[in-house]
This record gives structure tokens, C-alpha cells and sequence, in this order.
């Protein structure tokens, strides 16, 4: 099983970001003006995993794109379509301080820490999760009340 989740977690990684567009055709034209106007542009996922500031939106439509994989089109297989929807949350987390999720803080620190347990997960993803749970971690280690000063000030939800 953890052969195929890592086939098909690197198969993801490697494919064009614009994939998206066959299942959500009306993103098509704001998610390549995103894609193509980051710097430098963001042609497949994994540039999106490795890039230093992809774009919120796009963080959000891929995101979007993950979550109704995994609950209804289901083309991914589940651990795969998950990871990558924590990915993108993570990415806002640490780029812009965006919270891009309705989950409390200690679900999302139990999320991230459930991705680092799969062992087909490649470097590059595992080192993102890695920093956003010792960023938790630390939050948590200042804080009696991790939910009232999880996130920086400005980390503001922007929807789920």
C-alpha cells in the first residue's frame, strides 16, 4: 500500500497544477493567472510544494481542489488527497500566517502530525509539515491557551 500512495503522491507532484481545471473548469482562468504570475511561475504541484511564496489564492483553490477529491470525485487516493489539502493549509500558515481552515488548533497540529506519520511522504513535503509543527510546538510552549494565541495576530480564517 505505501508503494502506491508514494507512486501516486509523486505521479501528483509531478503533474501540470492546471489538472484542476478538468474538474473544476470554472477556476480555469484565475488559477493560471495565478500560476503563471507567481515568481517564478508554478507549473506543477510541486512547485507550489517548494516554492517560498505561492499565492494565497492559489494555495486556496488548490486546497478546494483536494478536499472535494477526497470527499467526492475520490481520483486520488484518500492519504493522497489529504496530504495535500494539509499542505496547502500549511503553506498559508507559514508564508502568509493564514489560517485557511475552521479547524481548531489542536486538530490541525493532530492533522500535520498524522501526515508526518506516512512513510511514503518525500522529503520536501515531510520538511513544510516538520516546520509547521515545531512552529506549533513552540506557540504551544508560550502559551497556557494555545486556541486564544495559536496563530499571529493577523492569521485570519479564510473559509474552509
Amino acid at each position: 500500500m505505501s508503494q502506491e500512495l508514494l507512486r501516486a503522491y509523486q505521479e501528483l507532484l509531478r503533474s501540470p497544477i492546471l489538472r484542476i481545471a478538468k474538474d473544476i473548469p470554472e477556476v480555469m482562468p484565475s488559477l493560471q493567472h495565478l500560476a503563471e504570475g507567481a515568481n517564478p511561475p508554478i507549473t506543477t504541484f510541486v512547485d507550489m510544494v517548494r516554492h517560498p511564496q505561492p499565492p494565497l489564492k492559489l494555495l486556496e483553490v488548490v486546497k478546494y481542489f483536494a478536499k472535494r477529491d477526497y470527499h467526492v470525485a475520490k481520483k486520488m487516493p484518500e492519504q493522497v488527497a489529504l496530504t495535500l489539502y494539509y499542505l496547502t493549509i500549511v503553506q498559508a500558515y507559514l508564508v502568509y500566517d493564514e489560517k485557511l481552515t475552521a479547524m481548531s488548533f489542536e486538530q490541525l497540529k493532530a492533522g500535520i502530525a498524522s501526515r508526518l506519520t506516512q512513510l511514503w511522504l518525500d522529503a520536501g513535503s515531510r520538511a513544510v509539515f516538520a516546520a509547521a509543527l515545531e512552529s506549533m510546538e513552540l506557540i504551544l510552549q508560550s502559551t497556557e491557551d494555545p486556541e486564544a494565541s495559536a496563530f499571529p495576530a493577523n492569521f485570519r480564517y479564510s473559509g474552509d
